[in-house]
């Protein structure tokens, strides 16, 4: 495993109530109405027992901007589960204030965020999800589609009109791909664990 420069992460990394209180006035609102949609999205009750057992402490990097909506899920998503299992250390960056190492997980000058990063406590990389959920392609393929055969103004109509329609089940996909890395992170790390015991 690839380790992450610690000392860089910790000087540039901020708590989840201090990234929301640098929220500008102009996006507080998104924020405010993306975090209480997540606080009110029920978790499964498979996921609620998972995050509930003991586990090994663990951290998760995010690489966010406040114009982001997909930052928004996803900063939100974290942080309740990190509510959920305190082993979980939840760090946010902005994307522009850590390019040294943003650009090492997103190379050739590319920009997408959320850039989601799971360590082990030490900072060891485990695994990584990047920008959106799969079902978001979908929609943007529609999407494309639509502007092909009908224009870009009506691409907007119909990106606006897919993803109201389907606002509940992009967080559900959200939330599954997230709590998903975090199972094979939290699984990857007992493993490692057990091993170096066993071979001890």
């Amino acid at each position: 495993m690839v380790q992450i420069n610690p000392e860089l992460v910790k000087s540039k990394a901020i708590t989840f109530d201090d990234y929301l209180s640098e929220i500008s006035e102009e996006r507080k609102l998104n924020w405010e109405k993306g975090v209480e949609t997540v606080n009110n999205y029920q978790l499964s009750d498979k996921m609620l027992d998972f995050l509930k057992l003991p586990s090994i402490p663990l951290n998760i990097i995010i690489f966010s901007k406040e114009w982001c909506p997909e930052c928004i899920l996803a900063v939100a998503i974290l942080e309740k589960f990190a509510k959920l299992n305190r082993s979980i250390r939840l760090q946010i960056i902005d994307r522009d204030e850590c390019p040294e190492l943003y650009s090492l997980y997103m190379p050739n000058d590319d920009e997408r965020v959320p850039v989601v990063l799971f360590t082990s406590e030490d900072y060891y990389l485990v695994t990584s999800w990047i920008e959106r959920p799969a079902i978001k392609f979908m929609i943007l393929h529609e999407v494309i589609t639509e502007m092909r055969d009908q224009g870009k103004d009506a691409a907007v109509e119909k990106l606006v009109e897919i993803i109201d329609a389907k606002e509940k089940e992009l967080l559900q996909a959200t939330v599954e791909e997230l709590f998903s890395e975090l199972a094979r992170t939290i699984g990857a790390l007992n493993y490692s664990t057990r091993l170096e015991t066993v071979l001890k």
